[in-house]
């Protein structure tokens, strides 16, 4: 989504069509000129600001449950057909933003989509969608620890996941959201890509419980079980507040089986490793909703054969670490 604002807006606005050429001061010039609908409550400016309340006062488009379907797809040929969506063999879902029939708190979602040929790269990604689907349903069983609410549809020849945003309720409301990568920055002398050992910063400095320390390690050992390699601190958010509370789970998939960027399948080796003393305990726990995860994965028909046997060794493995930790 951010590739194609920047192709559509980046003229306007002054800045580079490449997003990831982008200055402090870019983001600063789009926030206050197009930062209406951002994560999150806040707006920045007056001009944002009236673009939001001219969006809000104008006639709303949202798709029936009936309509959904072949909304999305005319959604994915859309983007796909302005060619600037991204490849997804690149690491990165192409995504688009509707609002359709209300789900539990809100109408509003984010839906990755797969493309719409029978390649391996196109099943891989398809496979991968479902994963994360099937992640966001098994880590909540892990007691404290909540995720995005998401459904799968299957039309067209493509494959969609549906996100629920739960920075959003109802039509109009917002609610407070921000990134470990935004607090970090902000708030803390120094990083950590381990989530867990940034959750001990944070509890250190006083700005989460420790019990919400605990949630990230243990979150964190969760998606190192299920094979995910791209938990940058852009994919934790938090929820503001007096004690920031860890917000629900998203983007958590295995990645480390995501096709390479020239559209190669990889043969990833399944390696999560024992814990240390010091995450034994999340380990532990984590492990057995990542048994779920593999096992509901490996019998799941909407993914391939040829990655379920990929679950099932998983799993197998998985199995094998357990009797060891």
């Amino acid at each position: 989504m951010g590739r194609m604002f920047a192709r559509l807006e980046s003229k306007a606005l002054g800045v580079s069509s490449n997003p990831k050429e982008w200055s402090d001061d870019d983001v600063l010039v789009i926030l206050l000129n197009r930062g209406a609908d951002t994560s999150g409550n806040l707006i920045l400016g007056d001009t944002a600001l009236n673009l939001w309340l001219h969006n809000k006062a104008a006639p709303q488009s949202v798709l029936s449950e009936h309509d959904t379907p072949a909304g999305y797809l005319a959604f994915a040929e859309q983007a796909s057909s302005r060619g600037v969506a991204g490849s997804s063999a690149g690491g990165e879902f192409p995504k688009f933003p509707p609002a359709r029939a209300p789900g539990a708190q809100t109408p509003h979602v984010i839906v990755k989509f797969s493309a719409d040929d029978r390649s391996d790269t196109v099943q891989r990604w398809s496979d991968l969608l479902v994963c994360e689907h099937l992640a966001h349903l098994t880590i909540r069983t892990i007691p404290g620890i909540q995720s995005a609410n998401s459904r799968m549809l299957q039309h067209g020849g493509r494959t969609f996941l549906e996100v629920e945003r739960f920075d959003r309720h109802g039509l109009f409301g917002r609610s407070p959201l921000c990134c470990l990568d935004t607090l970090e920055a902000a708030l803390m002398p120094t990083t950590s890509t381990d989530w867990g050992d940034a959750g001990d910063a944070m509890h250190a400095l006083g700005w989460i419980s420790l019990a919400a320390a605990a949630q990230l390690r243990t979150i964190w050992a969760f998606g190192k079980l299920i094979a995910n390699a791209d938990m940058h601190k852009g994919n934790v958010s938090f929820v503001p507040g007096p004690d920031m509370q860890v917000a629900p789970v998203y983007d958590m998939l295995p990645m480390a089986y995501a096709p390479m960027a020239g559209g190669e399948v990889p043969r990833a080796e399944y390696t999560p490793g024992l814990p240390t003393p010091k995450d034994r305990a999340a380990w532990l726990l984590a492990s057995q909703a990542a048994q779920l995860f593999w096992d509901t994965a490996r019998a799941d028909p909407r993914i391939s054969a040829r990655f379920r046997e990929v679950c099932g060794a998983g799993l197998q493995e998985l199995n094998r670490l357990i009797t060891l930790a």
